[in-house]
């Protein structure tokens, strides 16, 4: 049961990442400066850049 519920799970989370990356692509075809924006502060929120929007060190090493 468990393993069934974590693959729809780890399959809905990777479809929202498509949806969530198509999304900035159109929007960076009409607004590049928003949709980099919006990117970074996405990245900020999730950790993996610092508030300075330099990936975390975690990250690169």
């Amino acid at each position: 049961m468990f393993e069934n519920q974590n693959e729809k799970t780890y399959k809905a989370y990777i479809e929202g990442i498509d949806d969530y990356i198509e999304y900035l692509e159109k929007m960076n075809k009409v607004n590049p400066e928003a949709a980099r924006k919006e990117a970074m502060e996405s990245l900020i929120r999730s950790g993996v850049l610092n508030s300075d929007g330099k990936p975390k060190k975690q990250i690169c090493d």
